[in-house]
């Protein structure tokens, strides 16, 4: 029978049993470092979801054209659409690439925004100047063009301030109207032969206007438009054409295009062929003439005009015959005119095919209705036609807007004036009226006798 140490204990006997504390530890830290990697993923999800929707917040501004808020709505629509379908296609991990794409995409609808503003304000600042412009130194129809082109496009102008186009002539008169008086005589023959001698006062020779007109044209745009404008019609073309034919470069007479460009550029100064043509264009309507009473010379010849009393024709006061056959009015020479006392009797006159006698050049008014300022009424003229017109004055300068001057003559087609037609008149020794004499050469449009009318002379 065996026997046993009654102190052995057995510990040293079984294997050794590990700590389960070491054990938990990795556990608990490896779910840790899952857990915090989590951590890391959704905050950087969130910072991901706060930088796009920081990015995707556009401000819409105000804008005032109905097609520039258009544009800004597709915009901001477009860049939505765009970066939203991306940021669902990267389940809501954006790329550093897909960051600065987007980057530029916002910096890019930014600066479009911008801009509308930009030219927003550029047309309402132009606008209020427009509106204070009570003097008319801007041209409103530029502005209201490109006013309803800005409406419309959403493109506005760099500017729609033009100056707009002044009269040259009646500008240079009021300027130099008191200059340098001179004397000047006018003698002339009328087709029955008789002579003529007037001694008119004016307020400088031709020379004096064409030497002085350059630096007028210059001091003003709106003289600089206007004599751009004139340039470009179709009746000033010749005329033109001849001064810019120093920049015909290969002397052949003929100015091709480039050579014409060319000539029209050249900067706006003193020698500026188309500022040559306009001291000359413009110098014979820019001098101020004070006509002289015409004097006969020599015998009247048969077939002369002449006034009688108005009889019972219905006037307030009868005028007095002044001359007799007198055909140079206003430059334009005629058959016969019998001219009268101007004080006073005035009337307004039928527009259409009335034309402003001048001597530099007749110019048809161009308009249609009834003055809307009365002309003084100064005797009845026979066309080298033999076609009857009836002569006015105008009582102020720019009568009815047509840029002419005090005392400028009309011709006013009688046919146009049916209370004239019983006008009377002595023609070659014979009393009759105006509307006899319109029948006798064929002009007359009256199917019957015509109805006395009280004109208000």
């Amino acid at each position: 029978m065996g026997s046993f140490d009654i102190l052995y204990t057995g510990s040293s006997s079984a294997a050794r049993i590990p700590e389960l504390g070491i054990l938990q530890r990795a556990e608990e830290k490896y779910y840790d470092t899952i857990a915090r990697k989590d951590e890391i993923a959704t905050a950087q999800a969130k910072q991901n979801e706060q930088e796009y929707l920081a990015a995707m917040k556009n401000d819409p501004v105000y804008l005032v054209a109905g097609k520039n808020q258009q544009i800004q709505s597709d915009a901001i629509e477009n860049y939505n659409n765009k970066w939203g379908k991306i940021f669902m296609q990267r389940n809501g991990r954006l790329t550093t690439q897909d960051k600065l794409d987007m980057q530029k995409d916002k910096m890019a609808l930014t600066m479009m925004q911008q801009g509308l503003l930009s030219d927003q304000q550029r047309y309402l600042s132009e606008k209020e100047v427009m509106q204070k412009d009570l003097k008319g130194f801007y041209d409103p129809d530029v502005f209201n063009a490109e006013e309803q082109k800005y409406l419309k496009t959403g493109k506005y102008t760099p500017t729609a301030l033009i100056p707009r186009p002044q009269d040259i002539t009646l500008g240079f008169k009021n300027t130099y109207k008191d200059y340098n008086p001179t004397e000047q005589i006018r003698q002339w023959k009328d087709e029955a032969g008789t002579g003529w001698i007037a001694q008119d006062i004016q307020n400088m020779t031709r020379e004096d206007a064409v030497a002085k007109l350059p630096e007028f044209i210059l001091s003003n745009q709106g003289y600089i438009r206007r004599m751009l404008i004139d340039a470009e019609k179709p009746e000033n073309s010749k005329e033109v054409e001849k001064y810019l034919m120093e920049y015909d470069e290969n002397h052949n007479g003929v100015l091709d295009p480039a050579e014409k460009q060319n000539a029209i550029s050249q900067p706006v100064n003193y020698n500026n062929p188309l500022l040559k043509w306009a001291a000359n264009h413009y110098a014979d309507d820019s001098i101020k003439i004070k006509p002289g009473t015409p004097k006969r010379t020599t015998g009247v010849k048969s077939g002369s005009w002449s006034v009688p009393a108005f009889g019972n024709y219905s006037v307030k006061t009868p005028p007095v015959m002044m001359r007799e056959y007198i055909t140079t009015v206003g430059g334009t020479t005629y058959k016969g005119n019998a001219s009268y006392e101007t004080s006073g009797r005035k009337m307004n006159v039928p527009l259409n095919g009335t034309m402003i006698l001048r001597p530099s050049g007749n110019k048809d008014i161009g308009d249609t209705g009834q003055s809307s300022e009365p002309a003084i009424f100064a005797g009845v003229l026979e066309r080298q036609d033999g076609s009857i017109g009836l002569h006015f004055i105008t009582p102020t300068d720019d009568w009815n807007k047509t840029r002419s001057v005090k005392g400028t003559d009309l011709d006013v087609p009688a046919e146009n004036m049916p209370g004239m037609w019983n006008f009377p008149i002595e023609y070659d020794g014979v009393q009759t009226t105006v509307g006899e004499l319109m029948k006798k050469h064929n002009k007359g449009t009256q199917a019957s006798k015509p109805k006395q009318t009280d004109i208000g002379l």
